[in-house]
């Protein structure tokens, strides 16, 4: 396998990878619509958009493609030391019919998928979607959501079923985008030089 050693030694000068990516919202509403998903401790480990003024302190989700159909969790906050997280599924007891995303370092708890995600490439030049598992009838939906801080955020959900429970939802879906920044942690988002 060849590599052009320029572009991986620039990548890693710049401290970027080139298979670093950030979540975006494609449709649903004004507010979701083309905002790249957030996260923070207050959230649950699920990244969202809220109305802004956006807190620089909720940084962009951010992973990388790896093996096997699990993403890796790019962190914007490192702290010592290293522990692989992941992006992942779990179920609500309280909502039959779909599972929501969140960001994860213990991957092994009942219920929680990891493997099985895949970046549907585009056909004609169109929006790389993320998808989980080979059911093609299963989509995304933003679900209102409010933080313990009384923040009203829109969540990811993969609906499998019925969405009963699911309370105030827009269909929507998400995009894959590359991460053509730097990991910052003291700069708004996380990222550096970012959009």
């Amino acid at each position: 396998m060849k590599y052009n050693l320029a572009l991986v030694v620039t990548s890693l000068i710049a401290g970027t990878h080139a298979t670093d990516y950030f979540l975006r919202f494609v449709g649903g509403n004004t507010v979701i619509n083309g905002q790249l998903l957030r996260l923070n401790t207050s959230t649950n480990g699920s990244p969202g958009v809220s109305e802004p003024p956006y807190n620089p302190a909720d940084h962009y989700s951010r992973f990388s493609d790896s093996v096997a159909g699990e993403l890796r969790v790019v962190p914007t906050n490192p702290h010592p030391p290293p522990v692989p997280g992941f992006l992942a599924l779990t179920p609500d007891d309280s909502v039959q019919g779909a599972l929501r995303l969140f960001e994860t370092w213990h991957p092994d708890d009942e219920g929680v998928q990891v493997s099985g995600w895949r970046i549907q490439k585009p056909r004609c030049g169109g929006a790389q979607l993320l998808r989980f598992g080979e059911e093609t009838q299963n989509r995304w939906v933003a679900v209102q959501e409010v933080t313990s801080q009384g923040v009203a955020r829109w969540v990811p959900w993969w609906v499998t079923g019925d969405v009963q429970g699911l309370g105030d939802y827009e269909v929507a879906d998400i995009e894959v985008i590359w991460a053509k920044c730097r990991v910052n942690s003291n700069a708004p988002g996380g990222s550096e030089n970012c959009l």
